[in-house]
């Protein structure tokens, strides 16, 4: 899933989930080995949130989630979930997700 790797990591380093975890060690005087030790543990942490993330904003309903169903689709984000649609789609199936990724006017009966 390295499309997960990437959306969590390529802001910066440490990965955004160890940020607070890594300012902690720091007020502690923690060592570089902690450090490593705590990005280790938040970069899988990371991942996780963003795969359930994406499966909210895919198919979570908005008055439990409080943000909109499919925005994610509809901004053209290029989720894990996307990616496998991708991955495993036809030609003709990868020309219809070209065609509805980034639709502002897409509603749930479409996607």
């Amino acid at each position: 899933m390295s499309i997960i790797s990437n959306r969590v990591t390529r802001t910066a380093q440490p990965p955004p989930a160890g940020r607070p975890l890594h300012i902690g060690a720091a007020l502690a005087g923690g060592s570089a080995r902690l450090r490593a030790d705590l990005s280790a543990y938040a970069l899988p942490v990371g991942e996780a949130f963003q795969l359930r993330d994406d499966l909210l904003g895919t198919y979570g309903d908005p008055e439990i989630t409080g943000k909109p169903a499919l925005d994610d689709i509809r901004q053209g984000k290029h989720t894990a979930l996307l990616a496998l649609a991708w991955r495993h789609a036809t030609p003709a199936q990868r020309h219809q997700l070209t065609a509805l990724i980034s639709d502002w006017d897409m509603r749930e009966e479409g996607a």
